[in-house]
């Protein structure tokens, strides 16, 4: 594939993600201000836990639905040799997990156990952790493609594991400061700010 098409591929492969995945955002964030926020997350879960269901077996993110980004998604299946199996499987089992961690803090919705309420504090809460979310993901994939474009097969094996571990390092540095940060917020509500 020539640099001027998979730019151009890259560019819909990347508007069509945000699209979708600011489109998820506003349903979860309507759904979240109009219903119990755990029944929301039930229902969320148990759809990213179809989508890694889905990775699993076909070894394709839905995202290989449209038809734009087919050439993008066979192109790294290409150029990354064996570590596509990897990616795909790694990817399906997170969705998973990511999906049963939803469910299981929908457990109220089960246990009789008060809902919770919306308030502006939580939607606030909620607004800017998607858009760090989302700034973060944007971060992950603009490299990922970067990194299947400028390198060769052959020194992209092994980069699973690599980026899984800096993944990891990383996502766990960021869930401590928004805990921290979600926590100054709650005591800062909580004196009347």
């Amino acid at each position: 594939m020539d640099t001027q098409t998979y730019h151009k591929i890259k560019k819909q492969y990347l508007l069509t993600w945000n699209l979708s995945f600011l489109l998820i955002g506003c349903f979860y964030l309507y759904f979240v201000t109009r219903y119990q926020i755990e029944l929301v997350l039930l229902y969320v879960g148990f759809l990213v836990i179809l989508s890694g269901i889905y990775e699993l077996l076909t070894y394709k993110k839905p995202f290989y639905l449209f038809p734009w980004t087919r050439q993008l998604v066979e192109f790294a299946r290409e150029k990354l040799g064996k570590e596509w199996r990897k990616q795909r499987l790694g990817g399906g089992l997170l969705s998973i997990g990511l999906g049963l961690f939803f469910v299981w803090n929908s457990r109220s919705v089960f246990d009789g156990l008060e809902p919770a309420r919306e308030t502006t504090g939580t939607f606030v809460v909620t607004l800017i952790m998607f858009i760090i979310l989302i700034i973060i993901l944007n971060a992950t994939q603009l490299h990922s493609l970067r990194q299947i474009e400028k390198k060769s097969t052959e020194e992209l094996q092994g980069s699973f594991l690599r980026r899984s571990l800096v993944g990891i390092v990383i996502g766990l540095v960021i869930g401590w400061v928004m805990f921290i940060g979600i926590i100054i917020f709650v005591m800062y509500l909580s004196t009347g700010g």
